[in-house]
């Protein structure tokens, strides 16, 4: 239930409890994965990257199959500056979901050379033109 509650707040925006309430779902069942995971978008969603980080590291180990949690610490790693470590995880993320787009396009925002971050973005673009992304992929394109 604690889930499910964290779940609820996290949707209207009341990120204190949403964490409160993932933080209790965690601490009853330390072997979840998806509530580590869940933890951690609160905590990125309030800006907490390197507490976030670590939730998304936990489910990774946690679940190794789990892309949400891959792409997670994908993004908070970029957002923390450790573009290497990014490219680590957005590799993973592809390995275990190849059929989503979504790592395309952060791989795209941690290339360190513009040929390869375009690369990047038109396979994103390819796989999922109206995606979340598409058009800071279609802006990233033109004024590169």
């Amino acid at each position: 239930p604690w889930a499910v509650l964290g779940q609820i707040q996290r949707r209207r925006g009341e990120l204190d409890r949403a964490v409160q309430s993932y933080q209790r779902a965690v601490s009853l069942d330390r072997g979840q994965a998806s509530y580590a995971n869940n933890l951690g978008a609160c905590l990125l969603d309030q800006e907490r990257v390197e507490e976030a980080a670590a939730r998304f590291r936990r489910a990774t180990r946690l679940d190794p199959g789990m892309f949400s949690a891959y792409l997670n610490l994908g993004q908070a790693l970029l957002m923390l500056g450790d573009p290497g470590g990014a490219t680590t995880a957005l590799r993973r993320a592809r390995e275990v979901a190849p059929e989503r787009a979504e790592a395309l396009y952060l791989l795209g925002v941690a290339a360190s050379d513009r040929e390869r971050s375009q690369e990047f973005f038109r396979r994103y673009l390819a796989m999922d033109p109206d995606g979340a992304w598409a058009e800071d992929a279609r802006a990233r394109l033109i004024s590169d």
